[in-house]
């Protein structure tokens, strides 16, 4: 397995660095300078910026870091009561965007964007990310109307980790972190992340050309969770896009709960394509440890021979999806379909992907996951299938989704696992509700067999 690695850099070789040559500029209320946008010209490899305090600006880093010298642009956290509190970064009222990412190798960590005031009419971007490997580490985004995190389809990877998303984006379809990268090779990495209450759209949507999406929490979108698609293909440049196929996505040890937005709640997660210009990945989407929660009952207005929820939703041309040790879970809902196989576009690219396997249907794998009694829709591919009413969580009305002893997930996964595309699919870590204050990740208790789900049962 190949991935695009970022190098983490702890406070130590950023202190060395700057003894080396490079400049610390501190920005806030009382110091030197009052906005980043004051400083982001001088910036050079090396470079950080620490921010002591809120401020209000809009701003863009043009200059690029390297993998032993990036530039850092952090706040000074403190803690209390429990909970990081960041420097907060409000955007201008009058600013669409408050942070233009245009350099490689750039550091953002321990800052709370905000757009509640800002914006044209009300549409706020947080960070457009037109470089090549950013990262955004322990940083909070609130109040984006337009997108929390965007990115043009020449940037290269990104890394999300530790990261925070409430009330972002705007119905129907704005979606609160969508990521583009037409970059060969390039690689979306979500980690350990909190994303809750969308007012729009996904709560994540990628095109890229690989994905990672590990050990993160995602609560209450207006549409859908999670939604990977394959880029958007201009009419006579399809060819330009041949080098982007396939794309591969792992998605380990996530919880993936539905809520009830306002919004036009259907899928859990949405993969493979959007409609005729966007008709899929043609990869492969592993899938192990998740804990999906479907929380939609029917209304008169559905067909009754549709499910009124379905928690995994593929359309278009993909190869395969192989799902291990997953929890497919009905809370208040009614008869949801684990998996549906919908629409493909009849384009050039669509007849050359199925005149090479022969069909255009996904092949559908997979072992060991444990699904509601009343659930449809489940795959013949999908073999030692688990059914039953209570999976017996620790809590699950206030969130504790670990597995009790005597639980059915306990010890029920299937070992040994195959490997992901891009990384291992057995979870070394568990999500968390929330972002912990020291930054560490909570690791998953090792046992052989695993239980079923992002969280080992207790011993």
């Amino acid at each position: 397995m190949q991935m695009r690695h970022f190098l983490k850099l702890p406070l130590l070789v950023l202190a060395l660095a700057a003894c080396a040559g490079a400049t610390v500029y501190r920005v806030g209320p009382d110091e030197e300078y009052s906005r980043i946008s004051e400083v982001a010209p001088r910036l050079r490899a090396g470079d950080v910026v620490e921010v002591t305090g809120d401020i209000t600006d809009s701003f863009r880093v043009t200059a690029s870091g390297s993998a032993v010298n990036p530039i850092t642009i952090r706040g000074i956290t403190r803690v209390e009561n429990g909970r990081i509190v960041r420097p907060k970064v409000s955007i201008e009222p009058h600013a669409n965007t408050l942070v233009l990412s245009r350099g490689d190798w750039l550091i953002f960590e321990g800052l709370a964007f905000d757009g509640k005031d800002g914006g044209f009419e009300g549409r706020t971007s947080g960070l457009r990310h037109d470089g090549d490997f950013l990262t955004l580490r322990n940083c909070s985004f609130r109040y984006f109307s337009h997108r929390a995190i965007s990115s043009a389809p020449e940037a290269g990877s990104i890394k999300i980790e530790f990261c925070e998303f409430d009330s972002n984006g705007r119905a129907p379809h704005r979606h609160i972190v969508d990521i583009w990268s037409f970059t060969s090779g390039s690689t979306m990495t979500v980690e350990h992340c909190w994303f809750r209450d969308g007012t729009g759209g996904a709560l994540l949507r990628s095109r890229a050309t690989r994905n990672v999406i590990r050990y993160n929490w995602f609560e209450n979108p207006y549409i859908t969770c999670l939604s990977v698609v394959g880029p958007m293909e201009w009419q006579g440049q399809e060819d330009s896009y041949d080098h982007l196929y396939p794309m591969h996505t792992d998605i380990v040890g996530n919880v993936f709960f539905q809520g009830w937005s306002p919004g036009t709640l259907y899928a859990v997660m949405m993969l493979g394509g959007e409609e005729e210009r966007t008709p899929g990945t043609e990869g492969d989407f592993h899938i192990a440890h998740n804990l999906f929660v479907s929380t939609r009952t029917r209304t008169k207005a559905m067909p009754a021979d549709q499910p009124p929820a379905v928690h995994l939703r593929v359309f278009g041309n993909v190869d395969r999806v192989i799902a291990y040790n997953n929890v497919f879970l009905e809370y208040g809902a009614c008869e949801t379909g684990v998996y549906i196989s919908g629409v493909t576009w009849d384009t050039p690219r669509t007849r050359a992907f199925q005149q090479r396997r022969g069909h255009g249907e996904p092949v559908v794998e997979g072992a060991n996951n444990w699904v509601s009694a009343k659930s449809t829709g489940i795959p013949e591919g999908f073999l030692n299938t688990l059914s039953g009413i209570n999976p017996h969580f620790v809590d699950l009305v206030n969130f504790d989704f670990r597995p009790t002893r005597d639980s059915p997930l306990a010890g029920t996964g299937a070992w040994p696992l195959p490997e992901g595309r891009i990384v291992e699919l057995v979870p070394e870590y568990e999500p968390q509700r929330g972002i912990p204050a020291d930054l560490s990740p909570r690791r998953r208790r090792r046992a052989v067999p695993p239980s079923i789900g992002p969280f080992e049962a207790a011993e």
